[in-house]
């Protein structure tokens, strides 16, 4: 069995239901075969995701084979997220308040400058996964938005390693779109899909 731990978010700004959340709750409820998964919402905190996921991991007493980041994005479609900035740089606030460091002009420490993280995984069997849900049209893409969701995918790549053997981040589309009961079964078939890449 590996062990995968699914993160979501709730509202945030304009969106009311956030379907991100649900689904990472219905894979951890009923994970797909040779999965155990753990479900988690993410405060939508630029500040607070580090230390949420870290207690989570910590709760886990193990590094899990897979960090699978859920966010939901505005498009009528699924989006694989190829690779994470070390710094976002959207202008919209968070729900604290807050917007990007890189965006409010604060003055970055060395560590954080760097080229973009990259997942390890293959992408283009996962978005044929995906592919097999009706209406979902997975894309790759390689520019994930630069708001909260982008800043988690980098502190799930940063795990990788020591805290984690793979990362992956997928955009989800608004429930009005694509109903979350086959976004689910398309994250289940992308879950089988990462399992046989992580076993080979």
């Amino acid at each position: 069995m590996l062990q995968v731990l699914v993160t979501g978010f709730g509202p945030f700004l304009g969106v009311t239901h956030n379907p991100s959340r649900t689904i990472a709750a219905r894979i951890a409820a009923r994970p797909p075969e040779g999965w155990r998964a753990t479900a988690l919402e993410l405060p939508v905190s630029f500040s607070r995701v580090a230390p949420a996921l870290d207690e989570a991991l910590d709760r886990l007493g193990g590094p899990p084979d897979l960090l699978l980041g859920l966010g939901v994005h505005r498009g009528p479609y699924l989006r694989l997220e190829r690779r994470a900035a070390r710094r976002p740089r959207s202008t919209r606030p968070d729900n604290d308040g807050h917007v990007a460091a890189s965006a409010s002009g604060e003055t970055a420490e060395p560590a954080e400058f760097g080229a973009p993280l990259e997942t390890s995984l293959e992408l283009s069997s996962l978005r044929a996964a995906l592919a097999r849900t009706p209406a979902a049209w997975p894309r790759i893409s390689a520019d994930a938005g630069g708001y909260v969701c982008e800043a988690t995918y980098c502190e799930l790549l940063m795990r990788v390693g020591e805290r984690a053997r793979a990362a992956l981040f997928l955009h989800v589309a608004p429930e009005r779109h694509l109903p979350v009961a086959l976004q689910t079964r398309a994250v289940a078939d992308l879950l089988a899909a990462a399992r046989a890449q992580l076993l080979a």
